[in-house]
């Protein structure tokens, strides 16, 4: 889904988006200039892979997300919040992509392994 930079307003502008058993819902706003913001809670079920002894095993995502996306390359403080480069338009899978792989490559340990220390 991509949404054009040009439709997003000062007003929060609602949005969802659904991937298998993973939600990314929230609001887009016109910050200032070309600068964005991205209010999102990603909800859902991911399955990873435990780090000590490979077994797949599931975790629940209740994850608050605050970006701000700018429309071309940006270069000024970064506010205290993650900054995403995009150009004319918001690509949200590509930006619910990238939530879920940086999830995934976090440090996991199933139940097995956290009872038994590892």
């Amino acid at each position: 889904m991509y949404i054009p930079f040009r439709h997003v307003g000062k007003t929060p502008q609602p949005f969802e988006l659904a991937r298998e058993d993973i939600t990314l819902k929230g609001t887009l706003a016109h910050k200032e200039g070309a600068l964005f913001q991205m209010k999102a809670l990603l909800e859902g079920r991911l399955s990873v892979a435990c780090d000590i002894c490979a077994e797949q095993f599931d975790i629940m995502l209740d994850d608050k997300i605050d970006l701000l996306l700018f429309d071309g390359i940006y270069s000024g403080s970064d506010n205290g919040l993650d900054i995403v480069e995009m150009d004319d338009k918001i690509d949200m899978d590509e930006l619910l992509h990238s939530e879920i792989e940086l999830i995934k490559s976090d440090y996991h340990r199933c139940e097995q392994c956290r009872e038994n220390n590892l």
